[in-house]
């Protein structure tokens, strides 16, 4: 075996170690699953795009959503 294969084994056994210590160390916190539709909920496009007109604004950007669904984007003045 390779110097690189134990490093990684290594190095994936302390970051297990490391996640487990934070788990069993947290005091009075239950664990609260995600449920079944996290990833879903995680991903939906609704939020990405609210996330991404935010983005523009904090960068400058006038956003303005229309009511036929679309957003026009005005660019800050260079």
């Amino acid at each position: 075996m390779r110097r690189g294969k134990r490093r990684a084994r290594k190095a994936v056994g302390h970051s297990i170690l490391v996640a487990a210590w934070h788990i069993l160390s947290a005091v009075g916190v239950t664990y609260q699953d995600l449920g079944p539709d996290w990833f879903d909920r995680r991903n939906d496009p609704l939020r990405r795009a609210r996330r991404k007109m935010a983005e523009l604004s904090t960068l400058g950007c006038i956003v303005q959503p229309n009511a036929d669904g679309t957003t026009t984007v005005t660019l800050p003045a260079a």
